[in-house]
């Protein structure tokens, strides 16, 4: 009598004896032999008894499935989320910038005097800023930088949420502003500091 394994789930196998493969006896009778097609399972097939069952061939098996795969992997490709705020939208959200001077036209304010720095100089560096030219109106020093073409408008207004972090609430005191040439190395502050250096006279014949 056979053993009946206990098997948990559900499992299939074809029913086939051993006699249906045609195994070869020491006889030479034909007549004992099985034809092909009498046979219930078939390893190259791809139904047996009605199920599909992939077939052996692995040239096969990669048609199979490169038609499974969808047109786009998704998540299983990669893990790294998508991006919810784009440049575009950066652009017009640059957030908690830092004020650090206020520039009122026609007041000591406009200039790039400090409570350290004394020198009488303007706060258009030497040459103008590239692509702007001169400042003449009302301006703003901030920290970091501003993203944008240089005379884009920009829109201003109170912090929505009271600031308790010791970075918001520091004081700020300028000590030095620089106002060298931004086009190439820039070397002087002031235009007559760089007469000076090259012992050219102020005065124009």
């Amino acid at each position: 009598m056979l053993e009946h394994k206990k098997r948990i789930g559900l499992s299939w196998e074809p029913q086939v004896s051993s006699l249906l493969f045609g195994t070869k006896s020491g006889s030479n009778d034909k007549s004992k032999s099985v034809p092909e097609s009498s046979l219930v399972y078939k390893p190259n097939s791809e139904l047996i008894d009605g199920l599909f069952v992939p077939p052996n061939d692995p040239k096969k098996v990669n048609k199979i499935l490169k038609k499974q795969v969808k047109d786009t992997a998704g998540k299983s490709w990669f893990d790294m989320p998508a991006p919810t705020l784009t440049p575009e939208l950066k652009k017009d959200l640059q957030l908690l910038k830092k004020i650090y001077k206020l520039g009122k036209t026609g007041q000591e304010s406009h200039t790039a005097l400090t409570e350290f720095d004394r020198t009488e100089k303007d706060i258009t560096p030497m040459g103008g800023f590239p692509h702007y030219g001169v400042v003449k109106d009302d301006y703003l020093l901030i920290k970091g930088c501003c993203v944008g073409p240089k005379k884009r408008v920009v829109t201003l207004r109170q912090s929505l949420l009271a600031q308790t972090s010791r970075l918001a609430l520091e004081d700020i005191k300028l000590k030095f502003i620089d106002t060298s040439s931004k086009f190439g190395h820039g070397r002087f502050q002031t235009a007559d500091e760089k007469n000076k250096f090259y012992n050219r006279s102020t005065t124009k014949a």
